[in-house]
């Protein structure tokens, strides 16, 4: 197109116009020489923002390619590891299966050996229980023999005495009517005296065997007799600790080895503490053990407290008519006259004046007589 308008100017230039016509057809030619520039440009232009928008979308094809190529390489990783991952979950479920068998079966011989097992000490149990009864049985048949023969001895005995006595008799009257036969009549005394010790023997070895075989026989009590005698127990404890639980003071009894206690938080005399536990359906407490008296001192601490023991005719006896054969008394055994009632503390027993109004007290109950 440059070389077009080159020609034309030249053609131009050699036609001979007026100055004045080739000024205007020259301002018209630059005139056009520029608009024919700028469509050049323009076209350039284009041609270049075709050109780059041709490379754009060559550069984002190959980057969906490449996006494609990767998503197809991740998919085909990812199958392969879901497919590891179910086989090796498969297996591990086999081997579960088979060891949830395997377990199912030990638990099996586990309850039948267990079966047989309780079965086999149920009647060893049985078989001991049905020995010791035909034991206990025949224990008391001879001893029934015995008490038998104990009692016959014991009519013999009873028949020698009263002819003894009545040959005494007439030893006596010969005595008075032959002074002679003294020497006789003493030596018949003597005679009839061993006979006599000797039937008190016989009679306190008799009420013993009577005591052993009445034990004996109440040893076979049936289960039900036992039963019975425990729910009376239990229904007496009852009613016992309702009383308790329904008076006006506070609760105050302790739990130990079938036995209540009752720690008393006033001070009396040792007559009103009697009194106060009889009250209450109990008495002083007795002491029979080492391990009781330990309970007693951790549960009363420091405190100094009666207890159901007291010296009758020089002797200490008990509240219910024993005499003390076990003590622990502090220092000696004790001798002051004025000082007839016992006292417990953590030192262990001490005496003093039962009219003596400044120590507690504490009371005894037993669950099971």
């Amino acid at each position: 197109m440059s070389e077009v308008i080159y020609d034309e100017v030249t053609s131009l230039e050699s036609l001979e116009l007026d100055r004045g016509e080739r000024v205007e057809m020259m301002v018209d030619f630059y005139q056009d020489l520029d608009a024919v520039r700028n469509d050049e440009v323009m076209i350039n232009t284009e041609r270049q923002q075709a050109l780059q928008h041709t490379g754009r979308v060559s550069v984002k094809n190959r980057r969906h390619r490449s996006v494609q190529v990767c998503l197809c390489l991740l998919s085909v990783l990812l199958f392969t590891a879901v497919i590891v991952i179910c086989v090796y979950f498969n297996n591990e479920r086999k081997q579960l299966l088979t060891h949830n068998y395997n377990l199912t079966e030990e638990r099996e011989e586990l309850l039948t050996h267990n079966c047989n097992f309780t079965k086999e000490r149920k009647l060893t149990a049985n078989y001991n229980l049905t020995e010791e009864r035909e034991e206990l049985l025949t224990h008391n048949y001879n001893l029934t023999k015995e008490n038998d023969k104990l009692f016959r001895k014991y009519s013999d005995i009873l028949n020698q005495n009263r002819i003894l006595t009545e040959e005494k008799e007439k030893f006596r009257i010969k005595s008075d009517e032959l002074p002679a036969a003294v020497q006789e009549k003493g030596l018949l005394i003597l005679q009839i005296d061993n006979l006599t010790k000797e039937r008190d023997e016989l009679l306190t070895n008799n009420a013993n065997l009577l005591n052993e075989i009445n034990q004996c026989q109440k040893e076979p009590r049936s289960l039900s007799e036992e039963r019975g005698q425990l729910i009376n127990e239990k229904e007496e404890c009852k009613k016992w600790f309702t009383e308790q639980d329904q008076r006006s003071d506070n609760f105050k009894w302790i739990y130990y080895n079938f036995s209540c206690y009752y720690i008393s938080s006033e001070w009396r005399s040792w007559s009103d503490s009697r009194r106060d536990c009889e009250e209450r359906g109990a008495n002083l407490v007795i002491i029979n053990n080492k391990e009781e008296q330990e309970f007693l001192k951790k549960a009363t601490g420091a405190s100094i407290f009666w207890i159901g023991l007291s010296r009758e005719g020089g002797v200490w006896k008990w509240i219910d008519g024993t005499t003390m054969t076990l003590s622990f008394w502090m220092d000696k055994y004790p001798i002051s006259s004025s000082h007839n009632c016992a006292l417990t503390s953590v030192s262990g027993w001490s005496h003093y004046s039962c009219d003596y109004t400044q120590y507690s007290w504490i009371c005894e109950r037993r669950i099971l007589q």
